[in-house]
């Protein structure tokens, strides 16, 4: 079992990554780094998890990988 100040660190990590992925948006970085960075969070969080994000292009029939970066390239 896990106590409750490991909890609240873990929780506090979390929200401190997540302020700072606001933060980014607040500052106008790029949309791919912004969702690799939330990506990456969400990997941390969950171990051997691969995380992806697809976007709709603008014809509404095709997705475009956004940010993976756990999973290969090709």
């Amino acid at each position: 079992w896990l106590s409750v100040g490991a909890i609240s660190k873990a929780f506090r990590h979390v929200l401190d990554e997540l302020n700072r992925i606001l933060a980014m948006i607040a500052a106008g970085a790029a949309l791919p780094e912004t969702l690799l960075e939330l990506t990456r969070l969400i990997e941390d969080q969950l171990p051997g998890a691969a995380c992806s994000i697809l976007l709709l292009d603008a014809d509404g029939r095709t997705l475009r990988n956004a940010a993976t970066p756990s999973m290969p390239a090709d």
